[in-house]
């Protein structure tokens, strides 16, 4: 089964400076996701987790990697319902964020602010592609990538029980 969700193209300058934009349901509540296909993991704004998390689980990270040489401590943040369309998904967990900076600019150019990214890990698990001439995109919810997933948790585990040594 194939579920297509709409974007909307956010146009920062003229036709060659664009993002797109999904909206989708956080814990019930709208939310406007930026779709970042370079982003390892989805993200909220610090922002927008306070309105919408009022019973959430707040997993301190290690460290996440960003552009650039530092590394970046936040938040794991587990939402309970998040929907994009007709995908729903239980207990998924995001990156907290500060982006009142980037809201500040879309604000100043007239643009409405966003609450968060679709990162990679989303669009990669559920086999996503997005058509930029039909303004979707289909997330496939028969073939979710699971290769090396298992792999992945084995050895993050491992690391998790050494750190506790």
């Amino acid at each position: 089964m194939t579920v297509e969700i709409p974007f909307e193209v956010i146009y920062l300058t003229d036709e060659s400076n664009v993002h797109i934009a999904v909206n989708a349901m956080l814990n019930g509540v709208p939310a406007r996701l930026v779709v970042d296909t370079g982003a390892s993991h989805s993200c909220l704004c610090k922002k927008t987790f306070k309105a919408v998390c009022k019973k959430a689980n707040i997993i301190k990270a290690d460290a996440v990697m960003g552009i650039g040489k530092s590394k970046l401590n936040n938040q794991l943040v587990e939402i309970q319902h998040f929907e994009l369309g007709e995908l729903q998904i239980e207990n998924y967990l995001f990156l907290m964020l500060q982006l009142s900076h980037i809201n500040k600019v879309l604000q100043f150019m007239d643009l409405q602010p966003i609450h968060g990214l679709l990162g990679g890990d989303i669009l990669f698990k559920y086999n996503a592609v997005i058509d930029y001439k039909e303004r979707k995109i289909a997330f496939n919810l028969n073939k979710k990538s699971t290769k090396n997933t298992k792999k992945i948790k084995e050895k993050n585990q491992l690391k998790k029980d050494k750190k506790q040594r």
